[in-house]
């Protein structure tokens, strides 16, 4: 309930959420990649 009386937390909690998807996202698009056969690109962006 804090972060609804909190409006930067929740703020800040929403942002924390979208980041988290468009991470998940992205090492989604990195597995495809790697199961495409591009390895190495796709480690280098995925940092692995």
């Amino acid at each position: 309930m804090t972060e609804i009386n909190n409006p930067r937390l929740s703020w800040k909690t929403l942002g924390c959420n979208a980041l988290k998807q468009r991470k998940r996202k992205l090492y989604w698009q990195c597995q495809q990649n790697i199961i495409q056969g591009q390895n190495s690109k796709a480690r280098e962006k995925c940092g692995w």
